[in-house]
């Protein structure tokens, strides 16, 4: 039917009845007759077998991961240590010595601790 110009589609009372019963069931209606068959079945399958094989690469790539995390943390800590070992040095190696300084700092620096025993 055409209103102001403009296709309208129209829909008779018969219609309208038939629209509603289909529609007040929602998806609670359950399958008249015997079985209910579907050709997403093989789809359904082929797209769980791409999922698991997507979630078995994501947990190599997360393992991988771990073990870079790990590495990167054992080098860190290494080189937290040696910093620290290096402001160690540095503070015994800049003591002020009484006397010639120059020549007790360097002969300080010689000297190793099993000489002293």
């Amino acid at each position: 039917v055409t209103r102001n110009g403009v296709q309208t589609l129209v829909i008779v009372n018969s219609g309208y009845l038939l629209l509603k019963k289909h529609f007040i069931g929602g998806n609670n209606q359950k399958p008249n007759g015997g079985t209910f068959t579907s050709n997403t079945g093989n789809n359904n399958q082929a797209t769980i077998e791409l999922l698991n094989q997507q979630i078995a690469i994501k947990d190599n790539q997360i393992k991988e991961k771990d073990e870079q995390l790990k590495s990167m943390q054992k080098l860190l800590d290494q080189s937290q240590q040696l910093q620290l070992m290096n402001q160690k040095k540095d503070k015994l190696n800049s003591i002020p010595v009484p006397g010639n300084s120059k020549v007790n700092v360097i002969e300080k620096s010689i000297k190793k601790w099993w000489h002293f025993w």
